[in-house]
């Protein structure tokens, strides 16, 4: 169990010990069932918060400006760091600096990476210890578990020099062991630990959807390339290139180059095809088949678990049934089987490692708004691409080519051919006008690993659950303290019933009009103003009403990480979470992307807490309680008001006490 980095008394020292003891029992799986009681997972969430947010550093790199980038996890004494994301863009530099909790900074450099697997690791180069959280190999995710992602997101227009890091409570929603998992964590672009709740780490978030689940490295696949990374390898080209098919070597001048074929190319439009859910007639992404018994090569974020059943069209007319066999998220890489009986036309693997900045290729695939047989073909070449950050080996696993035409969803997964018609990647996306294409060596390298259909673990339920269930039981035992906040009849927030009165506090800077209040009863009675602080973005307001409910304020002043809490909102359930950062003061936003148009923007000076409950600018003004019931504060802007990274504030308690008495 999680020791907390500063001293503990002997009784909580006691009290987590037999806590430990009396978990330790439970499979990670059965975490979300049987651990329903709030205050053990309260518990134990602030406990793993205390014990690994010492070892979460937040890092940057470049001269002058640096660029923050996201933060690591410490994983060895000494002082290396695993960090993950876009890897390849943070080595090209030695002179990183770090930060510790505590603020104090540390220089660092830069050791191996992988973008196949989307992980790095960086070394502190300062004298050690330093604290960390070692590597585990046995520790196996299950969906339905609970996890905590604990870092820093990658920018923002907040201040995070004198914070600590932010935490999100969560469930793991799928595993696929060895590689990838993901969880129901809502985090805008950043770098991120994700632990179990004995504070053992899962894995590293490499991708951070605003909706969807975020996807995370397995810790798993960190240990196993150890000794490669710490050698400051680029794993890429240790597994991906060789040396025996282009001896020259990246970069390197080579004698000439291959003519182009043109029947070559025609026979390599019979090998792409569209990808289709079975029984359905719109197109879900392209594929290439490569084999004449039907395996058939695909991107990865169409998101299809290995045995589900696909149908897949050909360009000469046929419909065949196929299955997924396996699916890497993390390379964006799948493979499925055509299952009917073949042979069937396909296309001869090639080598991406042969082809050059400048050398022609073709891309074939089956957009949505092409519908049909006939595929889209464009012809392109290969270029050095300006949308990624220069490294020390530019070479990784994926490459790029000129041009990214507009309405081409759904030829990702569609081939990029050399112009001898071979294979040498399949297209994933673009960005500005150049496109970005997994490697064929890709496929080579991991063949074997997504051919096995190894069954992906999958939460069966919605997400915490239990916790939201509980939190509803507390809620519905409350008087009706909630009231819908009505601005010219369109509601544009909640509001707190705080006086019995009529008094009921509201966030202030959408009151721009004839301001009402609905009670949950149905009746709506016009309201006053009676005073605003515009330093926390509260208003008081009055109501011609007697005998109201009030909130039950919680009297603790200091709410810390991992208290869990919910956003109450009339006629829905309640909306749970946790204390994401305490309290802290907060510089002015203006006019927030969350806000409508009319309204003078949010502007919260004094201290709020953060909070991953998912609110909408018009849920802000409502109370938020603890799991006794209390509240705890007012939610005062909502995640697209602070920044975009998907993190919500709440006014605390003693904060809206003092507004609501001056």
């Amino acid at each position: 169990m999680p020791v907390a980095s500063k001293p503990a008394s002997l009784l909580r020292v006691i009290y987590f010990a037999v806590l430990g003891a009396a978990l330790s029992g439970l499979s990670s799986a059965q975490d979300a069932q049987k651990v329903a009681d709030l205050a053990s997972i309260e518990d134990r969430v602030q406990a793993v918060y205390k014990h690994v947010g010492p070892s979460i550093v937040r890092f940057a790199y470049g001269r002058d400006p640096k660029l923050r980038f996201g933060s690591g996890v410490i994983v060895t004494s000494d002082g290396h760091v695993a960090i993950s994301g876009p890897v390849q863009a943070v080595v090209q530099d030695d002179l990183l600096e770090l930060r510790l909790i505590n603020g104090r900074r540390v220089a660092g450099k830069a050791l191996g990476w992988s973008s196949e697997f989307g992980f790095g690791i960086l070394k502190i180069t300062e004298q050690g210890p330093w604290p960390h959280i070692d590597l585990d190999r046995r520790v196996a995710a299950k969906a339905g578990q609970f996890c905590i992602a604990i870092g820093y997101p990658q920018d923002s227009e907040v201040d995070f020099e004198n914070c600590p890091p932010s935490l999100r409570l969560g469930v793991v929603t799928k595993t696929a062991p060895p590689i990838w998992l993901t969880s129901s964590h809502r985090w805008k672009a950043g770098a991120y630990g994700v632990f179990d709740l004995d504070g053992r780490l899962l894995g590293l978030t490499c991708k951070t959807p605003g909706n969807g689940d975020a996807l995370h490295t397995s810790a798993e696949l960190i240990k196993t390339h150890w000794n490669e990374l710490i050698a400051g390898k680029n794993l890429d080209r240790l597994r991906l290139y060789s040396a025996e098919v282009d001896p020259g070597g990246p970069g390197q001048p080579r004698a000439g180059g291959e003519e182009t074929d043109a029947t070559a190319i025609e026979k390599a439009k019979a090998a792409p095809v569209r990808i289709r859910d079975a029984g359905q007639k719109e197109g879900l992404a392209s594929g290439v088949i490569v084999t004449s018994d039907g395996y058939v090569i695909t991107c990865g974020h169409h998101e299809r678990r290995p045995g589900q059943k696909m149908s897949i069209s050909l360009p000469d007319g046929r419909d065949a049934s196929a299955i997924v066999l396996g699916t890497n998220l993390v390379s964006d890489v799948g493979l499925m089987k055509i299952t009917d009986e073949g042979p069937w036309p396909h296309a001869e693997l090639g080598h991406s490692t042969t082809m050059r900045p400048g050398d022609r290729c073709v891309l074939i695939g089956y957009p949505r708004a092409q519908p049909g047989r006939v595929p889209w073909v464009r012809e392109t070449q290969i270029i050095k691409p300006t949308q990624t950050l220069p490294t020390r080996d530019e070479w990784y696993c994926q490459f790029w080519t000129s041009g990214f035409p507009e309405s081409i969803g759904g030829a990702s997964g569609g081939g990029v051919f050399d112009m001898q018609g071979r294979v040498i990647g399949v297209m994933l996306g673009g960005a500005g006008n150049e496109m970005q294409h997994a490697r064929v060596e890709l496929f080579r390298k991991q063949w074997d690993l997504l051919a096995a259909s190894n069954p992906v673990d999958v939460l069966g339920s919605e997400p915490l659950a239990e916790i939201t269930a509980a939190f509803n039981r507390i809620a519905k035992e409350l008087p009706p303290i909630a009231v819908k906040v009505l601005v010219d009849g369109k509601q544009r927030a909640l509001g707190t019933i705080v006086g019995s009165d009529g008094l009921v506090l509201t966030k202030a800077s959408v009151l721009v009009g004839a301001v009402s209040c609905r009670l949950v009863d149905g009746r709506e009675i016009s309201a006053s103003v009676q005073k605003q602080s515009r330093e926390h973005d509260l208003a008081v307001l009055k109501i011609d009403a007697a005998g109201l409910p009030e909130a039950r304020w919680s009297r603790d002043d200091q709410i810390v990480p991992g208290t869990l809490i919910a956003a109450v909102v009339p006629g829905q359930q309640t909306r749970a979470g946790v204390v994401s950062i305490a309290a802290r003061p907060k510089p002015p936003v203006v006019g927030g992307v969350g806000v409508q148009n009319g309204d003078r923007g949010t502007e919260v000076h004094d201290s709020s807490f953060g909070t991953d409950i998912q609110l909408k600018p018009d849920s802000c003004g409502g109370p938020v309680i603890d799991r006794n019931g209390r509240v705890v504060g007012i939610a005062i802007a909502s995640q697209t008001e602070f920044g975009g990274f998907g993190e919500s504030h709440v006014v605390p308690a003693s904060v809206a006490r003092r507004v609501v008495a001056d």
